[in-house]
């Protein structure tokens, strides 16, 4: 035999609502706890393969970050014309 539904008072749907609101916001915040650590491994992981290519091209950092600021300085004269 079916049951009929029940009547919720006001206090039980505000409760049921605050509980709900309270589950949601930590799972947002789990997810975002988990975006930065995938953000942080994507960071390491592009600063290894940075680092491989530095040490394939034989150059120094510094030699790097010259070639990095002329060539930028060099781009943005042609796109202020």
């Amino acid at each position: 035999m079916p049951r009929g539904k029940k009547n919720y008072t006001l206090e039980e749907k505000i409760e049921a609502a605050q509980k709900l609101i309270l589950s949601k916001e930590k799972e947002l915040n789990d997810t975002k706890r988990q975006l930065e650590i995938l953000l942080e491994e994507k960071e390491k992981e592009d600063l290894i393969k940075l680092n491989r290519e530095l040490k394939k091209s034989g150059r120094t950092i510094d030699e790097l970050l010259k070639a990095l600021k002329t060539e930028f300085s060099s781009s943005s004269d042609c796109t202020s014309e």
